[in-house]
């Protein structure tokens, strides 16, 4: 027997050929071979993207299929199943975190819960940042299922975060794409603005486009002039074009980094309601 035929059986035993045998078998499709070969191919491939490389799968590490940042803009009529997907391989548990409570002694309780939350703070950081390298990003959603966390105590720990690091951010998915209504990187982008750094350096360290760096500093400059003429919170919201709680934000940050004008900024107070005497007709 050649030696071809010793060992050519070897690699004809493989997923690719077993689809091309199911299809011919089981679904009866005849045609072309070169046109099963193909599909066949597609099919390998999209198993590869799907169910990932089962070579990085070491002990602690989580595998997750979430959206790929290849679309780089959100459509509200689109949806989720119709995004590009990534499988991603997330550091879920790694050496420190044992070691964290192996050396952690016995305490009060609020002690313990502190050190808990610290311990799951860093680690959200961790899934966020794995994740935004591998060319992905997760939402708040995902990092609830992930760390087995409400939504309420995921944002807890969001909040958290941003207190004791007020110069840094997180690539959730909402922040990358300028959906919610957290504030933080708008502060952010225009104190770096305030220090002296270019737009590009500010979108390179702030995680965001170019495009919408310039927007928030637009938005912030026109609201700076504003409130230079001592115009109201509505009045400048209706002459910019945004929300009156982006004004309130953006009011706060210059506030803070011009004293000045918070003196000039002024609230317009409502009328309180008088209910009419019996005979008077309400104004």
């Amino acid at each position: 027997m050649p030696v071809t035929d010793r060992y050519g059986a070897i690699t004809k035993r493989t997923y690719k050929q077993s689809v091309v045998h199911l299809l011919e078998t089981e679904y009866k499709i005849v045609g072309s071979h070169r046109v099963l070969e193909q599909l066949s191919g597609d099919l390998e491939q999209l198993h590869g993207l799907y169910y990932g490389d089962a070579g990085k799968m070491t002990p602690g590490t989580l595998c997750w299929r979430t959206q790929a940042l290849e679309d780089q803009t959100i459509k509200y009529a689109k949806r989720a199943e119709e995004y590009p997907a990534k499988t991603i391989y997330l550091p879920y548990v790694n050496p420190d975190d044992v070691d964290k409570r192996i050396r952690h002694r016995k305490g009060v309780r609020n002690d313990n819960y502190q050190w808990s939350d610290r311990r799951e703070v860093a680690q959200m950081v961790r899934l966020l940042w794995s994740a935004y390298e591998q060319g992905t990003s997760l939402t708040i959603g995902e990092l609830s299922v992930i760390m087995n966390r409400s939504l309420g105590v995921v944002g807890k720990y969001i909040k958290q975060y941003y207190a004791e690091n007020p110069d840094k951010t997180l690539p959730l998915r909402g922040y990358i794409y300028d959906q919610g209504s957290n504030p933080t990187h708008k502060a952010l982008i225009c104190t770096l603005w305030e220090r002296g750094v270019g737009e590009a350096d500010i979108a390179r360290r702030t995680n965001h486009h170019l495009k919408s760096v310039g927007r928030y500093l637009n938005h912030y400059r026109r609201v700076m002039q504003l409130m230079e003429k001592g115009m109201t919170v509505d009045e400048i919201a209706h002459l910019v074009g945004i929300g009156k709680r982006v004004v309130l934000e953006y009011t706060r940050i210059a506030s803070q980094l011009h004293p000045k004008l918070a003196k000039k900024l002024t609230l317009k107070k409502t009328k309180k309601y008088q209910k009419p005497t019996r005979g008077h007709l309400a104004l």
